[in-house]
């Protein structure tokens, strides 16, 4: 139990980073970067290095161990952290390799989780193990995010929640080298990697991918695809719609004095960091133009955290999980259309609280769901996370090469998960059918 304890304390630590929320602002009013630099030249190198990572996450997993690769994973997303600290203005080359890390960072984050399965307590199932990851995950978000946005007003810029970010990233590592590197599980992963690559590969990937595997893989997918399009282009569309931000003024200011007592964890924060650098000092107020990324960011997970706690208290299962599912997938795509259709920044932060919304809740049923095969556990995300990828960079170069904004890239990611769901909806008809 005490390895468990370690694991949670780590994932605390390395999920509670105020700096996840803020980057393409800080990107943009630090480093001078333009909206259009950023989805159209930084953010595609991130989805190729996800993509390169969730090839070798699963064999790396295998050569070293789930510890092992949490502290590759953690040191990665820290040395990005460290060069945010040093890069020059509208550095291309630094901007680059922190996506590169980053994109390697996330992915190894998304393989790695089935270590909670590796040295989980004996009377837990894996889909439950799986479930409070995913809940523990976006709670921990939710503190961070908000957090993030009260330090902003209270220092009026990023650096401090950049160094708080670092700290924390210590910690995790700190953690996790308490951690015991078990390698229980590893063995049957890589025993069935080495038969796929060694003949018979069709029957055994036919026996593992059963239709229940496919369809939640496929849900998965479509989750994680949307989940990453709202967290990385929102930013960039909220600011494109910036110039409606008087419309939302009210929202920020009525959030900013409810959450008041987060007002004590950014003055502590702020006062302790103002120590080791002198630029930073408490100047507490609320900014009415601001985009209040960390607030929505927070009421987005919250509300995907409530709805999936609600509906483990009501248990689905079977094909009435298949019908639910169908129809969440058609809520989150409607979601995406509205976000590209809108131009206001209001009805931009609904739709992205529906849509995060959404899609957490999505990734929590269909990863709970593939958790029941621990064995393949590795390689369903493996999976996953490469088809996400390879759907990523196609539309990150497609719009590139049209020039689009980042509203219009929504409708691309419309009509690819459209795709996707039509093809869901197939195999979930064969399993009503059976």
């Amino acid at each position: 139990m005490k390895w468990y304890a370690f694991l949670v304390s780590h994932y605390i630590c390395r999920m509670l980073l105020p700096m996840t929320s803020f980057i393409v602002p800080f990107l943009v009013e630090e480093k001078k970067f333009t909206n259009k630099d950023i989805f159209n030249k930084i953010t595609p190198i991130f989805f190729i290095s996800s993509l390169i990572a969730s090839l070798i996450g699963t064999i790396i997993i295998e050569m070293i161990g789930n510890r092992n690769t949490l502290l590759i994973d953690t040191g990665l997303e820290l040395l990005a952290y460290i060069i945010f600290v040093w890069m020059d203005e509208r550095s291309f080359v630094f901007g680059y390799l922190v996506a590169l890390l980053r994109g390697m960072s996330t992915s190894l984050t998304s393989v790695s989780k089935g270590v909670f399965l590796d040295i989980k307590p004996d009377e837990t199932s894996g889909s439950k193990v799986i479930r409070n990851y995913n809940i523990l995950k976006k709670t921990i978000g939710i503190v961070s995010c908000l957090i993030g946005q009260d330090v902003y007003f209270s220092c009026k810029n990023h650096r401090s929640n950049l160094y708080f970010s670092m700290a924390m990233l210590i910690l995790a590592l700190c953690f996790g080298f308490l951690i015991e590197n078990n390698k229980k599980n590893d063995k049957k992963v890589k025993s069935l990697i080495s038969e796929i690559l060694n003949g018979g590969s069709f029957g055994k990937l036919v026996e593992i991918y059963n239709k229940d595997i496919l369809f939640y893989s496929l849900m998965n997918i479509i989750g994680n695809v949307l989940y990453m399009c709202l967290a990385m282009y929102s930013a960039n569309i909220f600011l494109e719609r910036k110039k409606t931000v008087s419309e939302v003024g009210m929202m920020g200011k009525i959030l900013y004095k409810i959450l008041f007592p987060f007002r004590a964890i950014s003055f502590s924060i702020v006062k302790i960091l103002s120590f080791f650098d002198g630029s930073i000092f408490y100047q507490r107020s609320y900014e009415k133009n601001a985009l209040i990324y960390g607030y929505i960011d927070a009421l987005a997970k919250i509300c995907g955290v409530i709805m999936s706690f609600l509906m483990t208290l009501i248990e689905i299962k079977g094909k009435y999980l298949v019908v639910h599912s169908l129809f969440l997938i058609v809520a989150l795509i409607a979601a995406i259309y509205g976000l590209g259709y809108t131009q206001s920044l209001l009805h931009s932060y609904i739709i992205y609280i529906i849509g995060i919304s959404l899609g957490t809740y999505m990734n929590i049923v269909s990863g709970s769901e593939l958790a029941k095969d621990k064995e393949h556990l590795h390689i369903f995300y493996g999976t996953n996370l490469f088809i996400s990828s390879v759907i990523h960079i196609s539309i990150s170069y497609i719009t590139k090469w049209r020039n689009c904004s980042a509203e219009d890239k929504m409708f691309y990611y419309f009509k690819t998960c459209l795709t996707c769901f039509i093809l869901n909806c197939t195999i979930g008809f064969l399993i009503l059918k059976k």
